[in-house]
């Protein structure tokens, strides 16, 4: 009776194994989603300027297209610096409803506005007749 005493009960191996093959299952299925989610990320890195084009394939057809990817050549650099230097994104501050609307109506009208005077001011100046001269 002294021996039995000395030895756990049969009942807290298998507690003590099924909470250890509970916690691999839950670490493998954790590896699994991780593996999914910087494999995901890492795509996205790739192709970023596929998704810029399906984005905004709309403007390409009906708008002035080059305008758009000149700024993506501007922009694409900053873009690739945040996408590296964050390792989760949804971790990334989220942009406000109230700047969002700002922002549109700032392409909206502004961007409008300032493309009609450059298309002003790149027509060339009538030039005086000499009839009013004599």
């Amino acid at each position: 009776l002294e021996g039995a005493d000395e030895s756990p009960p049969f009942g807290f191996w298998v507690y003590f194994t099924v909470i250890a093959l509970y916690f691999l299952f839950c670490s493998g299925v954790l590896k699994f989603f991780w593996d999914y989610y910087t494999q995901s990320q890492k795509e996205l890195y790739l192709t970023v300027d596929s998704s810029f084009e399906e984005v905004y394939h709309e403007k390409f057809i009906h708008d002035e297209a080059e305008d758009l990817r000149y700024r993506w050549t501007v922009v694409r650099p900053k873009v690739l610096n945040i996408l590296q230097a964050t390792a989760f994104y949804p971790w990334l501050p989220s942009v406000a409803a109230w700047e969002h609307r700002r922002i549109n109506e700032a392409l909206q009208k502004d961007v409008f506005y300032l493309r009609q005077l450059a298309r002003q001011l790149r027509q060339p100046a009538p030039v005086p007749s000499a009839e009013g001269t004599h």
